[in-house]
């Protein structure tokens, strides 16, 4: 059975979902919503890309061609990382994760293609393999303050509670790839079935109390811990430094790497001229693509995304706000009404 299959029989209401079709919730919502911060929740991250480097090259090859520092990394460890092109343009954003073989870059769906194209043009002499995971490793999200101890009570006391620490796990007939992504109030992983299809350990979860959540909740908690998500929030046209995650993603110390000089520029003069920052609506109504901010008749920015906050009361957002104008407490002007520049996280 397909795994769309298995989710609508578990309840799933299907929509549309950005460029493809998502599991939006089942049921309710604003429950799954609630449940994210109080209990343990179980999505569907399938769709997410995943590409997974081979090659006794593979450090070397991806420390020259990110921000962050790969070289050094231990099995068992990752790091955030933008991808540039020469001129300094983010072509992606992304987790890597360094395993006793392989290297693993995540993102968001359908980067694949972009990313692969991008990184096979460099390789010279590099004994390097690229190998897209995204249709065979299907992830699945387990969310809340109770999540670890789901997992716990699943795969033993090797679940990993550090951010982007992880671990393979081999229990009772199981094999799983298991991913802190994010750790305090709201923290979340991530894993990945290596043996059993993707139902059977969503069913494991399920029974040992997890509930089932859609990409509705999941969006709402995404933009109030302030991730930014490449298509969305993050584009080619942006330069590494106005997505404002310069102490995770962005190494100050390390050797050359594509776009350097551009970084580089950037610090020496000292700022951008946007940058990414958290948005808070005077209404509940939410924006149906992305739309312009304004001071005083001036455009001051432009919202990228935006998802109603059952927690806020109001509606939430993301968006670039020029230098001007991104104080916390700044207060701008949109379609909808007022909105007021917020500090990220908006809500923990």
């Amino acid at each position: 059975m397909q795994f769309t299959a298995f989710l609508r029989q578990e309840g799933a209401v299907f929509g549309p979902w950005r460029q493809n079709n998502a599991a939006l919730h089942f049921g309710d919502w604003h429950s799954e919503y609630a449940a994210l911060s109080t209990a343990a929740c179980v999505l569907d991250a399938g769709q997410r890309t995943q590409i997974e480097v081979l090659g006794a090259d593979r450090a070397a090859f991806l420390h020259r061609m990110c921000t962050n520092r790969v070289l050094g990394l231990g099995p068992g460890s990752g790091c955030e990382a933008f991808l540039l092109d020469a001129k300094g343009h983010v072509l992606a954003f992304a987790r890597i994760f360094v395993t006793d073989s392989s290297l693993v870059l995540e993102t968001a769906p359908g980067q694949s293609a972009p990313i692969l194209s991008h990184l096979d043009k460099y390789v010279v002499r590099d004994r390097v393999e690229f190998h897209d995971r995204t249709q065979s490793w299907h992830p699945l999200r387990v969310a809340g303050p109770r999540a670890q101890d789901v997992l716990a009570r699943l795969f033993g006391n090797r679940v990993p509670d550090r951010p982007l620490e992880h671990v393979r796990v081999e229990v009772g007939g199981l094999d799983a790839w298991v991913v802190c992504l994010s750790a305090g109030a709201r923290p979340f992983w991530q894993v990945v079935s290596l043996s059993e299809p993707t139902g059977r350990l969503w069913s494991a979860i399920r029974q040992l109390g997890a509930r089932p959540c859609g990409s509705l909740a999941a969006e709402a908690v995404r933009i109030e811990r302030g991730e930014p998500e490449y298509g969305l929030d993050i584009t080619v046209e942006n330069l590494a430094q106005e997505v404002g995650r310069c102490d995770t993603a962005i190494s100050t110390s390390k050797g050359c790497y594509l776009g350097q000089e551009v970084v580089a520029r950037i610090d020496s003069r000292g700022h951008v001229n946007r940058r990414l920052a958290g948005l808070i609506f005077s209404t509940d109504q939410v924006p149906v693509q992305a739309m312009d901010v304004y001071a005083d008749g001036v455009t001051a920015g432009r919202i990228t995304s935006a998802a109603f906050s059952p927690g806020l009361g109001v509606t939430v957002g993301l968006g670039y706000v020029r230098r001007d104008y991104w104080q916390p407490g700044q207060r701008l002007e949109c379609s909808l009404g007022q909105v007021e520049v917020a500090r990220l996280p908006l809500r923990e």
